[in-house]
This record gives C-alpha cells, structure tokens and sequence, in this order.
C-alpha cells in the first residue's frame, strides 16, 4: 500500500486520535458510506479497537465503527435522544494483515443493518446485539476521532489506518470493488462522492 499511514500502537497512555473538521457536506438522509484499510498489531486483543467515530455540532454519538474483543466488526448508531443500534459481523480472522473495508450505514434509519465488505466481498449479514434506538442517526458534522473514541479512552486502534474516505450515498459492489483496487481514491471513479479523504 501507499507510504502514508496513521499508526496507534497499544500502550497504557490514552493517545488522542485525528480530529477532522466541521463538514456542511455530509448528507441529513439516505446512505453514508466509509473505505479504509487496516492492519492490526495482533489478531486479538483485550480491548475494542476503535478505527472512527462521527458527532453532530454538539458533540453528540452518532457512528462508532471498531473491532471488539472477539475480532468482530462493530457498528454502533445512535440517535440524537442517545438511543442506539448495535451490530457486529462474525469474528474476522487475519486482522495483522492489511485488508479493505466498506462499511455502508443508512443514516435515515438506525434499524437497517450495515453492510460490510472484506477485501471487496461482503461479509454476511451482521446480527443485531443491542439497543432499541429508532429513528434517524445523529446528523454526522465531522468525523470526531480516527483511531480512537475518546482522548480520555484506551481502546486505540492498536495498529495501522489508511485511506480512510467518507462517500455519500451507499456504495455498490461494483463501487466497492474501485474502491478496494484504488490506489488514489481522489484520483478514482468515485471522486465526486468523496466527503472526507485522509
């Protein structure tokens, strides 16, 4: 993969993730999509392993995007009343690899499972484990935090993050698959759909 790389290795230290700024372009309804690449120190870990996280103007939770403790792909969506949805796909093995993700999320209702691509191929449908939170998702003005949720917190990434893009609109297979062969996404066919490109 190309050189630049976020890195967030374990340590007993909170280590405060980036930060992006207030965006007016990410979408109020429809689909949120997000790509990036990962390679994790270890395959397992005690801790959840965030990768992103968004907020509204006021802070508040809206996309929680991690690796829990059972090597699962988590996606956590509240509400603005701090309602929630949780799901996680089936455990992922070969995490200290590099691999792809797609992770797609209908930000007009938090009842609608995401869907989740490995490496271009989706994964299968991810099972619902918590909460009764209804509605739409907290409205996303930036992305709060990359490779961890909070600067108070010690579930950092534990590894490697790169390209990490925000789309509008929910990506297909055939966009996955650009996705996942793209050196440059900025320089691909899903430019136009690019909110937020590290």
């Amino acid at each position: 993969r190309p050189s630049k790389v976020l890195r967030m290795p374990a340590t007993s230290n909170s280590i405060k993730g980036i930060t992006g700024t207030v965006q007016s372009t990410y979408p109020a309804s429809g689909y949120i999509s997000f790509s990036f690449w990962t390679k994790l120190d270890s395959d397992s870990s005690s801790n959840a392993r965030y990768i992103v996280t968004t907020t509204n103007s006021s802070n508040q939770d809206g996309i929680f995007i991690s690796f829990n403790t059972s090597n699962d792909v988590r996606v956590i969506v509240f509400n603005t009343s701090a309602g929630l949805k949780g799901y996680d796909s089936s455990a992922i093995s070969n995490l200290s690899n590099w691999n792809h993700w797609v992770v797609t999320i209908n930000i007009s209702n938090l009842e609608t499972v995401p869907e989740v691509y490995q490496n271009g191929v989706a994964l299968s449908a991810l099972s619902d484990i918590s909460g009764t939170g209804t509605g739409a998702v907290t409205p996303i003005n930036k992305i709060q935090l990359m490779g961890n949720d909070s600067d108070s917190s010690t579930v950092e990434l534990q590894g490697s993050l790169q390209h990490l893009a925000v789309f509008t609109g929910q990506l297909n297979q055939e966009e996955v698959t650009v996705a996942y062969n793209s050196k440059d996404l900025s320089e691909s066919s899903l430019s136009s759909k690019i909110i937020d490109y590290w």
